[in-house]
């Protein structure tokens, strides 16, 4: 008659495991909790204990933000009986942790067959579940349990990325609804902002001198829209937001910078604007979509560029649309998250750019870059939360 045994083990984080710490804490800990059993060979207890025990520690080292810090595991050998989800995520809520590991062993003969499921609260107080199987030998115990709770870890850290990422999108395309919603119901000051007629143009570098995200020069169509004739002045900003963060100041006439994606967008929602799209921008920069370069002359009659510091605005030429400052002096925020390949699939009308990504993009070079840089097709990105003493913006808001 074969033998047939079954444990059931529970973990339970006592401070969040699979959390980014953002603060000292104390060491996180691990409390392993098992059920009652019956006829269990100590030997196979205490093999898959330190299993456990390897696996979590690797675990936590290998796949964790902060995983330098070390793992507390703590075997309290106290009873715990949950035998449903709705069970499970009571006791989470009741223990007050974020995670919570069970599953189950079963031994027929020599083969075990072991069960693990992570439950988990995440960032938005949504519980979840994720779980993986496997099937072997005594032999192979210790490598499978290593494999499988990396692989419980990896799966709740991809699904909160996604969860993230959709999160993130929906949060953008709610705040610009309700800007566009905004700016449309209260009209706006459009002084100090130029017009531009709509139309179509070939985006991205056609000359062939750019970088691959770049390409490929594609055609895309964007609907009348105002935007700001100059870049936002320190004193501008001051006046909105109440202070200035720039990093060259005593200069109330020059950019504001050193300011985030986040604290651009805010003040133009403030004044009953926005952020200019990337497709906007570039338009606006190449004087309607019709010159490569966004300037008539030479360089040095348009831009700032290769400076120890910026400039007041509106002193070089504007271009074509009147506008000043389009190159140099600043990097410009845009409203869009960035994406190298996002050219291949982008939208022909009025394209709003990608799916949340890490960063927001900038546009135009600044009084720090070099020639090569200070061109209308070249893109880079930042962090939104990120503000550097060359990045500044200007607002833009649609023309009904």
């Amino acid at each position: 008659m074969k033998k047939y045994f079954k444990i059931i083990f529970c973990f339970v984080l006592i401070s969040p495991l699979f959390s980014r710490p953002t603060v000292a804490v104390a060491k996180p800990a691990v409390a392993v909790y098992s059920l009652k059993t019956n006829n269990v060979d100590r030997k196979l207890i205490d093999m898959m204990n330190s299993s456990i025990h390897f696996a979590l520690l690797q675990a936590w080292r290998d796949k964790m933000p902060g995983g330098e810090e070390s793992l507390k595991v703590q075997f309290e050998g106290i009873l715990l009986d949950c035998d449903s989800n709705s069970c499970l995520f009571a006791r989470l809520d009741s223990l007050g942790v974020n995670d919570l590991l069970t599953g189950s062993f079963h031994k027929l003969g020599e083969t075990c067959m072991v069960n693990l499921q992570l439950v988990y609260k995440a960032p938005d107080e949504t519980k979840n579940i994720v779980t993986t199987t496997f099937t072997g030998s005594e032999k192979e115990l210790e490598k499978n349990i290593e494999k499988s709770i990396a692989e419980l870890i990896g799966q709740k850290l991809e699904m909160i990325a996604l969860k993230d990422a959709e999160n993130k999108k929906a949060e953008s395309a709610k705040r610009e609804n309700e800007q566009d919603e905004f700016i449309a119901s209260g009209g706006g000051d459009v002084s100090g902002m130029v017009f531009i007629k709509g139309g179509s143009f070939v985006m991205g570098d056609s000359a062939g001198s750019g970088s691959m995200d770049e390409l490929p020069a594609h055609k895309v169509t964007v609907s009348n829209f105002f935007i700001d004739k100059y870049e936002v002045t320190q004193a501008e900003y001051r006046k909105i937001m109440g202070e200035n963060p720039s990093y060259f100041r005593d200069c109330d006439n020059c950019p504001v910078e050193n300011v985030s994606w986040n604290n651009a967008w805010e003040y133009c929602r403030k004044v009953k604007k926005r952020l200019p799209t990337e497709a906007e921008w570039e338009y606006a920069a190449r004087g309607g979509g019709k010159d490569n370069s966004a300037r008539d002359i030479n360089l040095d009659a348009y831009a700032w560029y290769l400076e120890s510091e910026t400039h007041p605005v509106g002193r070089k030429k504007p271009n074509k649309l009147g506008i000043y400052d389009m190159m140099g002096n600043v990097w410009e925020w845009c409203n869009d998250w960035y994406d190298g390949d996002y050219y291949s699939v982008s939208e022909k009308d009025n394209p709003t750019g990608p799916i949340a990504s890490g960063g927001k993009v900038i546009r135009g070079g600044s009084w720090s870059d070099d020639e090569s840089e200070i061109r209308p097709t070249v893109r880079d990105w930042n962090n939104p939360d990120d503000g550097y003493y060359n990045y500044g913006f200007r607002c833009a808001k649609p023309a009904n």
